[in-house]
């Protein structure tokens, strides 16, 4: 991965911001107010899963379970035939049911973190970050692979095979956070990766930054 770059990482942060206004998704668990719980059951949801397929089940989900005592007093087969659709219900089930029942014997008054939330059944650091960023607002970079092939096609490599403990990839990750508007620019990414830096067939012709783009300059 090359050498930080202000200009470079400024084209960046602009020209995603830029396209996100123009072209964003819009998903139930995107919107201004938003509670640990409604975060991390998104994110259990959105594991493996399309984010399109999730938005038919989410709103639901939470209509019938609106908080943590609710999820973890319900029946664990209850809870499975409320996500069949999504795939992987029996493993998801468990550990949402896992994690409520966590929350609620902890008597967890706080969410802000991220050592208490990894610290939660099935909450790992991207999940803790995103809780971070969409409650809290903190400026956080909530990265997973597909931020970072977006990273990478547009930086250069990274070092180290797993991302959690790439430090040169964490640091730019985190500079290029919009330090305004940190909910925004995550969801620009993930828009971005998806409709555009795609994994297989990215549509280099139609991006709005490929002028410093290492990926489509190869």
């Amino acid at each position: 991965m090359e050498a930080p770059n202000p200009i470079k990482e400024q084209h960046f942060r602009r020209g995603i911001m830029r396209w996100f206004r123009e072209n964003r998704r819009q998903f139930p668990w995107r919107k201004e107010s938003l509670s640990p719980y409604e975060v991390l059951i998104a994110e259990i949801m959105l594991q493996q899963t399309r984010a399109e397929r999730v938005k038919e089940v989410y709103p639901k989900f939470i209509k019938r379970y609106p908080g943590w005592r609710e999820l973890a007093e319900a029946d664990i087969k209850e809870i499975e035939d409320s996500i069949r659709s999504l795939g992987l219900h029996r493993k998801r089930a468990r550990g949402l049911k896992k994690l409520a029942v966590s929350v609620m014997r902890s008597g967890a008054k706080s969410f802000h973190n991220l050592d208490d939330l990894t610290a939660l059944p099935s909450v790992g650091i991207y999940m803790g970050r995103s809780v971070l960023v969409n409650c809290y607002g903190e400026p956080e970079a909530m990265l997973d692979v597909n931020m970072d092939r977006v990273l990478e096609r547009y930086f250069g490599p990274r070092r180290l095979a797993d991302i959690r403990h790439d430090k040169q990839l964490n640091d730019l990750a985190r500079r290029l956070v919009n330090k305004e508007a940190p909910r925004e620019y995550n969801w620009a990414i993930m828009d971005f990766a998806s409709l555009v830096c795609k994994s297989r067939n990215p549509n280099c012709s139609g991006c709005p930054i490929s002028r410093f783009c290492n990926y489509y300059a190869g």
